[in-house]
């Protein structure tokens, strides 16, 4: 097993708190279950009815939920930048830590240890949680959060697939102090186009996922370009969206502490940066072709759900 291999097990051991089988599936998953084939939902029994206030709903634990809207992703797409945005907002209770991690790691627990992850005192105030794990879950945790709260608002950053693994390969070598220059093309490689990377650029298994329990007004799509090209406006679409009145935020905060402006580059700068000369356009090139399809996938589903949302 490689030096990275056993980086990425210890890291999905520690940070995830759960075990991870380093899987050796090369072929991207286009399984119905990870991917949508309708867009504008599932079968209606699966849909909420977008009607009633939040506060009139009940939930599993017999009473209106306190929880009203998550950010599920993607991971490295600017969710920590958005949870930052949502800290100075009157109107805007978020629970402790950023990442609740309920949904996918803690589901074991119940609702009210859930709720207890938030401040007492949210009367007046959305109320909601920021874990970018939340996008790649299976249909049946998703449908878990339908269950808890079917107005549940739905808020999903997306960003370029290998930009995206890419970004989050280099965060945990950084972390883990590996030497990206000393690995081979194929290590680097098979790192970067393992399960785990693939299931976090997958937007349309887990949007597809969401549309089947969730009725589309109730989802919003960004674009991780919109936070380095033009974010107020990107967070005042974000707040209409919660229902909550635009704030004004401090330029320096719109740009501070979170790598938007370093860490979003092309494919082949990236690699250019990291590996060894003689391997990087062919490494760039094996990337591009191997992410093709889910690249592909990807651009329809966003396309679909911008018809479907427009509609």
């Amino acid at each position: 097993m490689s030096d990275f291999d056993n980086m990425l097990n210890s890291f999905e051991s520690e940070v995830e708190k759960r075990p991870k089988k380093k899987s050796k599936k090369r072929k991207l998953d286009n399984s119905p279950s990870r991917t949508s084939q309708d867009l504008s939902g599932g079968a209606s029994g699966d849909v909420a009815e977008d009607s009633g206030s939040v506060n009139d709903l009940p939930s599993a634990i017999g009473r209106a939920p306190k929880v009203n809207f998550l950010v599920v992703g993607m991971q490295k797409a600017g969710t920590s930048w958005m949870y930052k945005m949502f800290e100075d907002h009157p109107s805007i209770a978020l629970s402790k830590e950023k990442e609740v991690h309920y949904w996918d790691m803690h589901f074991k627990k119940d609702d009210l240890w859930y709720e207890s992850q938030f401040p007492d005192d949210v009367e007046g105030k959305v109320v909601g949680e920021v874990t970018p794990d939340y996008l790649s879950m299976w249909m049946e945790k998703v449908g878990k959060i339908h269950t808890y709260n079917p107005k549940m608002k739905v808020v999903v950053i997306y960003r370029d697939e290998i930009d995206r693994a890419w970004s989050a390969f280099l965060m945990w070598c950084r972390i883990e102090k590996k030497d990206v220059s000393a690995m081979s093309e194929d290590e680097v490689f098979d790192s970067l186009t393992n399960d785990y990377y693939q299931s976090r650029s997958n937007l349309a298994g887990g949007l597809g996922n969401y549309l089947q329990k969730f009725p589309k007004e109730q989802l919003f799509v960004a674009d991780f370009k919109d936070i380095r090209e033009r974010p107020q406006e990107l967070m005042n679409d974000v707040f209409q969206f919660l229902g909550v009145p635009s704030l004004l935020i401090q330029e320096e905060k719109l740009s501070k502490n979170y790598q938007i402006t370093t860490d979003r580059t092309a494919v082949l700068e990236n690699v250019q940066n990291a590996v060894p000369e003689g391997l990087k356009e062919n490494l760039a090139a094996r990337l591009k072709e191997f992410y093709r399809p889910m690249v592909k996938a990807n651009k329809a589903a966003l396309k679909k759900f911008r018809e479907v949302a427009n509609g």
